[in-house]
């Protein structure tokens, strides 16, 4: 929001040399980068900059003190920390005991335990339920194969090599010109001679197995596929995903 306001991109409000920025609260761990780049963006905005010392400024969070204050207030039966890391939530708990609170009545929770509750007993149940990071893909949820995951993300490091070939199976030869498609790897306008490269390579590649009895198409598509892949790497030093596309078609 505070850069957005300095760089004049936010709708409603701009800061400049007219405006004052007194900055109270010390960044959230984890956070130092973005809040490093805020301040150095609102000084290049020409505002009046203060700084409040570290000293001076309260915690964000409540202290020991401040917990059991409200612990003393509300006197709750039972005490389940949610908020935090676990050394946090162990702080809590230790805290609570100092408070004569018993054992069974503060619950250290992982993520997925459920808690029951029944008359004046309360209990974590055997059974917990699945959390993590979910994955949504279109209408699909939570089930993108690991394969399909690993194909996009070279896809958009190193984009797509497709080879497009019509194979006369009975005459064992190649019709008409091998057509090549890239996209997200090479210009076709600016790379005519490695694309011509890859051309002869099939060529040659394709010849062992247009002169065999019988053409085996898997192998023929796994040995061009490890060739041209081997070939292009060293070329461009990328890895696109190659893909041959062999027609069989008689004339």
């Amino acid at each position: 929001m505070l850069q957005r306001m300095c760089k004049k991109q936010d709708r409603l409000l701009h800061v400049d040399e007219k405006d004052t920025v007194v900055l109270l609260t010390a960044p959230v761990p984890g956070t130092e980068k973005m809040a490093a780049r805020t301040l150095d963006i609102l000084y290049r905005s020409d505002a009046k900059i203060s700084v409040i010392d570290k000293k001076m400024l309260s915690y964000n969070h409540a202290s020991h003190e401040e917990i059991k204050m409200m612990i003393s207030l509300l006197k709750p039966k039972y005490i389940i920390p949610t908020i935090g890391e676990y050394r946090h939530q162990y702080a809590l708990r230790e805290l609570a005991k100092s408070l004569n609170y018993e054992e069974d009545h503060i619950l250290l929770l992982e993520n997925g335990d459920v808690v029951n509750f029944k008359e004046d007993e309360m209990y974590v149940g055997h059974k917990d339920i699945k959390v993590g990071e979910i994955l949504i893909d279109g209408t699909s949820i939570g089930d993108v194969n690991d394969f399909v995951m690993k194909d996009r993300e070279l896809l958009s490091e190193d984009g797509v090599l497709l080879l497009v070939a019509h194979i006369d199976p009975k005459k064992k030869s190649i019709i008409g010109e091998v057509e090549i498609v890239t996209k997200g790897f090479v210009y076709i306008q600016s790379s005519e001679t490695l694309l011509e490269e890859i051309k002869a390579l099939f060529y040659e590649t394709a010849t062992p197995f247009l002169k065999s009895k019988y053409i085996s198409w898997n192998e023929f598509k796994r040995e061009m596929r490890n060739e041209v892949s081997r070939f292009v790497y060293q070329k461009t030093k990328r890895n696109p995903i190659t893909i041959p596309v062999l027609i069989s078609i008689e004339q």
